[in-house]
This record gives C-alpha cells, sequence and structure tokens, in this order.
C-alpha cells in the first residue's frame, strides 16, 4: 500500500466517533485511537475501518475498561430473630468495575457515634452477614463498601438505625459499703453498675438485708429514683450483724445483686438487769454479792462489766457504787 493514501473511521458499537468533540480521543495518522481518562462509558466494541483505492477492510476489538466498584446496592439492617444481641445485615451485588472483587468492607456507627470498622475482609461472595456482640438499649447503623484490584468502591447508602431492646442489667452495683450509725439504723452506700453491663436507662434500685448467718427470710427496700444512691436501714436491732446486698433495675426487669457485705449496729444499753441477785455476809465488814448475767441477746453489745449500787441502811451518807 506505499504511496496509496488511506482514511481511517472508528466506530463505537456501530456508531462513528466524533473527534473533534471529544477531547479525551485522538486519533493519530498511523489510524492508531488513543482513549484517555477512561470510564464505563467508553465500554463497547470498537471497529476500525480503512478505506483507500487499494481496498477497503475493519477490524472489531471489544473494550472493557477495569474500575473501582460501585456501591453495595440495597443494604438492609435487622434485628436477628435467631440469636439474642444480634443484627442481620444483607446487600445486593454491585457492579465489579470490570474486575472480580477481593472483599467488602463493613462499617458501624453505635449511639450515632462517628463511623469505625467493624469487619475489615467479609467473603466478596457473600451477600449478608450477621453481626453479634452487641450492646442492649443501642441503636446501629452499617454502611458498606466493595474493594478489587482497583481499589475500594464508595460506601453504600447508610441502613436505617436498629435499636436493640433492653435487658436487665448484666452487673451488679459497684463499690458497695455500709457502716452502723446508731444503735438501730447502718447506712448503705454504692455506685451504678458500669454503663456498658446498665443494659438500658436505670430506673432504681433494691435492697435486701437480713440476720447474718441465720435462716431467716429477706426484708426488701426499693429505690425508685436511679440517682439516689444510698439508703439509711432503720428500725434494725440493737447490736445485730446484717447481710446486706443492691442490684439495679431498668424497664426489663432486675439485674445482678452484688456481694454480700455485712456490717453491725452500734451498742446500745442492755435491757434487763443481771438476775438472781444475791448478798450475804461474809464477816462484820465484808458482803459478797453473787448475781447471773443476763442474756447476751439483751445486752445490746460488748459486757464490760457491772456496777454494784450499795446503800447503808443508816444515814451516814450516800449509797457507795463499787
Amino acid at each position: 500500500m506505499a504511496g496509496t493514501s488511506c482514511m481511517y473511521v472508528w466506530e463505537k458499537d456501530g456508531v462513528t466517533l466524533g473527534m473533534e468533540s471529544n477531547p479525551r480521543i485522538r486519533l493519530d495518522r498511523n489510524g492508531s485511537l488513543h482513549i484517555s481518562q477512561t470510564w464505563s462509558g467508553d465500554i463497547g466494541t470498537y471497529t476500525c475501518r480503512v478505506i483507500s483505492a487499494g481496498g477497503n477492510d475493519s477490524r472489531s476489538a471489544h473494550l472493557r475498561v477495569r474500575q473501582l466498584p460501585h456501591a453495595p446496592e440495597h443494604p438492609v439492617a435487622t434485628l436477628s430473630t435467631a440469636e439474642r444481641r444480634a443484627i442481620n445485615l444483607t446487600w445486593a451485588k454491585p457492579f465489579d468495575g470490570n474486575s472480580p472483587l477481593i472483599r467488602y468492607v463493613l462499617e458501624m456507627s453505635e449511639n450515632n457515634a462517628p463511623w469505625t470498622v467493624l469487619l475489615a475482609s467479609v467473603d466478596p461472595k457473600a451477600t449478608s452477614v450477621t453481626v453479634k456482640g452487641l450492646v442492649p438499649a443501642r441503636s446501629y447503623q452499617f454502611r458498606l463498601c466493595a474493594v478489587n484490584d482497583v481499589g475500594k468502591g464508595q460506601f453504600s447508602k447508610d441502613t436505617e438505625r436498629v435499636s436493640l431492646p433492653e435487658e436487665p442489667p448484666t452487673a451488679p452495683p459497684q463499690n458497695v459499703i455500709a457502716s452502723g450509725r446508731t444503735n438501730q439504723s447502718i447506712m448503705i452506700q454504692w455506685q451504678p453498675p458500669a454503663e456498658s453491663h446498665q443494659n438500658g436507662i436505670l430506673k432504681g434500685y433494691i435492697i435486701r438485708y437480713c440476720l447474718a448467718g441465720l435462716p431467716v427470710g429477706y426484708q426488701f427496700k426499693n429505690i425508685t429514683d436511679a440517682d439516689v444512691n444510698n439508703l439509711l436501714l432503720e428500725d434494725l436491732i440493737i447490736w445485730t450483724n446484717y447481710e446486706i446486698e443492691v442490684a439495679a433495675y431498668n424497664s426489663a426487669g432486675l439485674g445482678v445483686y452484688s456481694s454480700k457485705v455485712t456490717e453491725w449496729t452500734l451498742q446500745g444499753v442492755p435491757t434487763v438487769p443481771p438476775g438472781n441477785v444475791h448478798a450475804e455476809a461474809t464477816n462484820s465488814t465484808t458482803i459478797r454479792f453473787t448475781w447471773n448475767a443476763p442474756s447476751p441477746q439483751f445486752i445490746n453489745g460488748i459486757n464490760q462489766g457491772y456496777k454494784v449500787h450499795v446503800a447503808s441502811p443508816q444515814p451516814r451518807g450516800g449509797p457507795e457504787i463499787l
């Protein structure tokens, strides 16, 4: 064909390409076609037609453009009916950018917090995943993107926010302490359970207490204000050891009781006198006194000793305390 002039005509999908109207397309003198900044709109079958005095010819080739994958479509998050504290997430597979997907990246927002990567490598064949180990009474939102060998595509639309139902608190109140205040009262103090174990909005506390070491039933006090973290137990028995426990509750129910703390009410005065008191003169200047100690339950404390009041029958002075 030396010395013969040729004309090159390029077509895409049977339509002649307009070189002048598209600055991304350039035709060299040897008939080569150059396309810069390719995108998905350039995909198609390209045909080069050569027209010359010596004859005409044509050749065709299909152009595929490798690009970032599109965003996954129709992401939907729903509460799992098979597992507690779990959310099912489904989506439709996106266009892969003419390059096989390598993985998905799943991000999560908890209670409107910033997005964080939850799963960095979800199977590219998957169109669903179950997110487990979530916290009751918190809300969750998800989004995901696809990755191929070109890179990471755009994220999908955010799912609707899904809230997990409340559950009873799974940890007891913290730092429970008790101190005797009077001979018939004990002050009990505590702090709320750790926030991650409250599982909902706290409504209050239940305090249960009983005599320590005895087979007796509990008595209960209900604190209906979650901001209150102390209670004075009153009308208790003088100088008696009590076992005390505290539990928090929310709308879903009562949580875990704290470990038992024990505390005594303070001592009180004995409520009965010594019994069977006898006096015996042992000589002209000595009298011997004997008695039976009161029952321990009426001493109301630790017995420190006795005081003996002696009064002379003759007016030689007041009573003498021994």
